[in-house]
């Protein structure tokens, strides 16, 4: 079994040789980003994009890619493979790669691949301008090089806020959330909320999960040198302490996201604003709008100014591609000024930081009217810190999670879950052959 893993390992490495070129020498003039023609063909050409995990209906698909690019350039036809219908790595050991791929913030899986393609000498080319972009947005690319290079565009972003219920905070007569308001502030009116109240139990918070709720902190898993499991640290100390303060208000056990959109007795939700706006919006069209706004992200005092980590929605042009100043041509359009006003306007948050295009956001959208959308640029999102054993330290995590949330001690938790995730990654690591 390992032979035959190693051996599918081997072919997907070999299949990105080939198109990329044979030898050190093509490899490194694949990676630096060079156009191949001086001048852009214009002959017909179709180009795949993959999405991946980041969020793309068919209909955002026609309206920010087919339709923009087909307008400026009608030789480009664009068509999309998702995930759920093929694998990258099964798309590039059949030597049928994409050309772009629209994916999350983590580009670790296309670049252990060998699919990352440094965008450095095209945008020098093309003299794009990178200075149009929300400056974190592309620190949080330049994350995944090591001598600067650009492998992605952003294309659009998450952003995080305090969603409240304004019928709840009505009924009992509560005031309403403030922007920049702290997290004690935040459990304080939560605690006047959580009630029972003819016959039914009304909630007062959900906060996302505890890996979300930690992301402000800026808090690390592992030590990248090292592997050394970090989740003893001062920062998971108080991202454990929160989340267990909020579930211990009385009468918030189990609060849930399902309680906010479905059976609407939960109070506040801190969470991401592109499933809100989502679910707010189906309400609407369904004849039962949800009675709700929102205000800033709320704050520890160690992280004023901060909101949930950044979630970027990026574009990268693959190595493999043999039309990449066609494919640069269709990430120019996309991220271009009048495309993400389209975008701002019908409710996804811009990668531009063009206060103006900001200022639209939302205004296409029924179930935004009248909301203090404000609140989704009031702080700053920190960096996501990637590393390799994430998901197998989450597993341990979440396994851990609910001990805390029945009030075992929260040494006593961290203690826990740093020995499991520490095990956990030696057992990956073996596994690896390392």
């Amino acid at each position: 079994m390992r032979f035959q893993k190693w051996l599918v390992a081997v072919l997907v490495v070999c299949m990105v040789t080939v198109f990329t070129g044979c030898g050190k020498a093509s490899t490194e003039k694949a990676d630096s980003g060079k156009s191949q023609d001086e001048k852009t063909s214009s002959e017909p050409v179709t180009l795949k994009v993959f999405q991946i995990s980041a969020a793309l209906t068919d209909k955002e698909f026609e309206d920010y890619f087919v339709q923009p690019v087909k307008k400026k350039y009608p030789n480009i036809t664009l068509e999309i493979v998702r995930n759920g219908d093929s694998k990258i790595a099964d798309l590039v050991a059949a030597g049928t790669p994409p050309d772009i791929i629209y994916a999350p913030q983590n580009l670790k899986t296309f670049i252990d691949l060998g699919l990352q393609y440094n965008l450095n000498d095209l945008i020098t080319k093309n003299q794009f301008d990178l200075g149009k972009f929300e400056p974190v947005t592309i620190e949080g690319i330049k994350a995944f090089s090591t001598k600067g290079e650009l492998y992605a565009l952003p294309f659009s972003v998450n952003s995080s806020a305090l969603f409240y219920s304004k019928d709840m905070f009505d009924k009992f007569g509560v005031p309403y959330p403030k922007d920049k308001m702290m997290w004690d502030q935040v459990l304080e009116l939560g605690k006047k909320l959580a009630r029972q109240d003819g016959g039914v139990q009304y909630k007062a918070l959900y906060p996302s999960s505890f890996q979300q709720l930690s992301q402000q902190l800026s808090v690390r898993y592992t030590d990248p040198a090292t592997d050394k499991v970090l989740l003893d640290s001062e920062e998971w100390r108080q991202a454990a302490t929160l989340y267990q303060k909020i579930y211990a208000i009385p009468g918030n056990e189990g609060a849930a996201l399902a309680d906010f959109f479905g059976n609407r007795v939960l109070a506040m939700y801190a969470g991401v604003a592109n499933y809100t706006i989502g679910e707010a919006q189906k309400a609407l069209d369904a004849g039962d709008p949800l009675n709700w706004d929102m205000v800033s992200y709320p704050n520890l005092p160690s992280t004023v100014g901060k909101s949930m980590e950044l979630a970027a929605q990026l574009v990268m042009i693959t190595s493999t591609s043999q039309h990449k100043d066609q494919a640069f041509q269709v990430l120019s359009t996309i991220t271009d000024h009048d495309n993400q006003v389209t975008m701002s306007r019908n409710g996804r948050l811009p990668a531009l930081k063009d206060k103006a295009v900001k200022e639209q956001f939302g205004q296409d959208i029924p179930a935004l009217k009248g909301k203090n959308l404000q609140a989704f640029f009031l702080n700053t999102p920190p960096l996501p810190i990637i590393e390799k054993y994430d998901s197998v330290i989450n597993k341990v995590i979440n396994s851990e999670t609910k001990n805390l949330l029945n009030g075992e001690d929260v040494n006593t938790f961290l203690r826990k879950i740093s020995e499991a995730g520490q095990k956990a990654v030696d057992e990956a690591k073996v596994a690896e052959g390392k």
